[in-house]
């Protein structure tokens, strides 16, 4: 083919999107897939009007095999070179490790198809962004909310993925964050030249599309802020794939790097299907701050329901006053109630660290799906009527978290609390791998749900004057914990594995206890059930029939009591006053 102009090379800066979605309770890859780009030939100008392209896919950046055959087409580029090709892929892509897409595109002044002059320089690894990553774990979080986004690829820029892959995805691009010159790696600047810093980069890349909205960013953070303000208001008003708004049909406000000062305002996220997504997944690149404005307001306030949050720091810096310690107190993440269908991911919410303002709204219900987050005092559902009901995943409150002060009825996996964390007053959810404080899962009150692998202080689980009636396995508890402080574990306790480390047990026990250890004595009820345990300390009997088999303690009392059948102290007894 003879060119009349120079070849043409091609900015990836939208860093050509594979966005995998998958419906509500499925796991199947998309039908399609979109790869946008920006064409430009070598003088500067872009490439414009119908072409023909051609996509091939392989499993490896260069040479390698090809996964089926050329796909091809004709596609429209746009006044300023950008192209949007939608093609279905080969089913082998699926099912291999890795796998990069090549790409051509009739480069000629006069369009006259492919030849070899028009592959483009690089090939380009094929990856799912965080929205789609998101939407498959939909099925981990309940089902709850953001079930799919539009799949327009123009929807994020692929820095989000970061995946080292040595791509334009590749590390180097977010280490570049912070200003510094970008490094020199192949792909990173073909496409890139001239663009020294992230600010360059941002700002070359196209601010809007049908599916979100990028905020624009400055060195003054009060700009900043009413950018975000502005970004939110754009973002409201789209309609993805010329349809309204939907659970299906999503927008997004893109945040890029940087400080974001709210003044005394707020971000007011008052529209369903809008999400808010920070660019780079180091939370704390994307600072978002207030000093919020006294009763019932926050840094973010949430009104809409059906909303994403993601890789975000929000924080509200208020200097003055002395919040009431209810519903109305300010913080940075106020949603204004219950909101069932919310989805939070990789967020940190900071109060203001003297008191005057909290790091997540008390008193109210949070039964969301919320994913390596963390929040300070009283988070996630904590103070008087708060409720921590919805999916926890890798989070971290500080004291009286998770429903601390109220009730814990959620799915709480590898999270942490401080003192009195985990529904202070009633524990019914499901706890695996967690940790909380002196007081922690239902202390006070009840601790009535399923635990495994917990681990809690003095008094945890029901014990400060409360009762510990669910199912504890392999959970660890300090003095008075496990229902110990008075009222004592009721009869559908069971205890399979667990250690109470504390020298102290006040409670009559009255539950099934398996393999346990238990660092005190203490006295039994008709309803006890013992077996293979270890008691450091008098285990009394009680003239109650209790029953007791392979199980030894200091001094067992009332031997003939055991509803096993009578046996002599010394068969019990512990002759090691030292055992652990």
């Amino acid at each position: 083919m003879k060119r009349s102009g120079a070849t043409s090379r091609v900015s990836l800066l939208l860093g050509i999107c594979c966005v995998f979605l998958w419906s509500e309770g499925l796991a199947q890859p998309p039908a399609t897939i979109t790869i946008q780009g920006t064409a430009q030939v070598s003088g500067g100008g872009p490439l414009t009007g119908t072409r023909d392209y051609r996509v091939g896919f392989f499993d490896a950046l260069t040479s390698g095999s090809q996964l089926g055959s050329d796909l091809t087409g004709t596609t429209t580029l746009s006044s300023a070179g950008r192209f949007s090709i939608e093609i279905t892929p080969p089913a082998e892509i699926f099912s291999t490790a890795g796998v990069w897409y090549e790409l051509a595109v009739d480069s000629d002044a006069t369009p006259n198809g492919i030849d070899t002059g028009d592959v483009f320089p690089s090939r380009v690894k094929v990856t799912s962004v965080p929205f789609a990553q998101l939407s498959a774990d939909s099925q981990t979080l309940s089902g709850a909310a953001a079930s799919a986004y539009a799949t327009d690829a123009e929807i994020v820029p692929t820095i989000l993925s970061n995946d080292g892959s040595g791509s334009t995805l590749d590390a180097d691009l977010l280490d570049g964050l912070d200003g510094s010159a970008y490094a020199t790696d192949t792909e990173l600047s073909t496409g890139l030249a001239g663009k020294a810093n992230t600010a360059d980069l941002i700002d070359s890349l196209p601010r809007d599309g049908a599916a979100y909205v990028i905020v624009k960013t400055t060195d003054n953070a009060s700009t900043n802020g009413l950018n975000l303000l502005a970004a939110y208001a754009q973002a409201k008003a789209l309609t993805p794939h010329g349809q309204a708004l939907s659970a299906t049909n999503r927008a997004a406000v893109i945040v890029p790097p940087g400080r974001y000062d709210l003044g005394t305002g707020q971000l007011a996220m008052d529209t369903e299907f809008v999400d808010l997504v920070g660019l780079s997944t180091k939370r704390e690149d994307q600072y978002i701050f207030s000093q919020t404005n006294g009763p019932n307001t926050g840094v973010l306030r949430q009104t809409a329901s059906d909303v994403g949050i993601e890789n975000l720091l929000v924080q509200s810096t208020r200097p003055t006053g002395v919040p009431p310690f209810n519903s109305t107190d300010p913080a940075a993440y106020f949603p204004d109630s219950d909101k069932p269908a919310t989805v939070i991911r990789n967020c940190e919410f900071r109060d203001d660290g003297a008191d005057h303002s909290w790091s997540m709204r008390v008193g109210i219900i949070y039964s969301g799906a919320y994913s390596d987050c963390t929040g300070g005092i009283y988070a996630f559902g904590s103070g008087g009527g708060g409720t921590a009901s919805g999916v926890f995943s890798n989070c971290t409150g500080g004291a009286t978290s998770f429903g601390g002060g109220g009730t814990a009825s959620g799915t709480f996996t590898n999270c942490t609390g401080g003192a009195s964390s985990f529904g202070t007053g009633v524990a019914s959810g499901t706890f695996t791998n967690c940790t909380g404080g002196d007081r922690a899962f239902g202390g006070s009150e009840t601790a009535s749900g399923t635990f495994t692998n917990c681990i809690g202080g003095t008094n945890a689980f029901g014990g400060d004057g409360g009762t510990a009636s669910g199912t504890f396995i392999n959970c660890t508890g300090g003095t008075n914990s496990f229902g110990g402080g008075s009222l004592g574990i009721t009869t559908g306790a069971k205890l399979f594995g667990c250690r109470m480390t504390g020298t102290s047990w006040s409670a009559t026990f009255s539950g099934r206890m398996e393999n346990c250890y238990w660092g005190a004595g203490f006295t039994t009820a008709a309803s006890a059930r013992i077996y293979g345990s270890t008691i450091v300390g008098t285990l009394n009997l009680n003239s109650t029939a209790a029953g007791v088999t392979g199980t030894r303690a200091r001094i067992i009392s009332l031997p003939a009591n055991n509803v096993f059948g009578a046996t002599s102290a010394a068969a019990f007894n512990i002759a090691d006053l030292d055992v652990n």
